[in-house]
C-alpha cells in the first residue's frame, strides 16, 4: 500500500469513528448511556468488530461470523443504557 492509499484510509477511518464517536457523547450527555462509558474506546471497538467480521464473511463466503459479530454488538450497546 502506497503512502497516499494509507492517508486515504486512515482519513476514512478516522472520520467514521468519529461520528460514531460523537454519537455515543450525545447519548452520553442525555443521560441515555452509562456516563462512565468512554465514547472513542466504544466507537473503534464498534467499527473494528463490524470491518473484521465483514472481512470474515467475505472470505469465508458465508454470514455465521458477521451474524454472530452483529448479534454481540447489539447486546454490547444494550449494557451501554444508562
Amino acid at each position: 500500500m502506497d503512502k497516499q492509499q494509507k492517508y486515504i484510509n486512515y482519513r476514512w477511518h478516522n472520520r467514521h469513528w468519529s461520528r460514531h464517536r460523537n454519537q455515543i457523547k450525545r447519548g452520553i450527555d442525555r443521560s441515555e448511556i452509562k456516563a462512565d462509558t468512554d465514547p472513542t474506546e466504544i466507537a473503534v471497538v464498534m467499527i473494528s468488530m463490524i470491518e473484521g467480521a465483514f472481512m470474515q464473511a467475505k472470505v469465508n463466503k458465508h454470514m455465521t461470523e458477521l451474524n454472530i459479530a452483529m448479534s454481540y454488538l447489539e447486546r454490547m450497546i444494550r449494557n451501554l443504557k444508562a
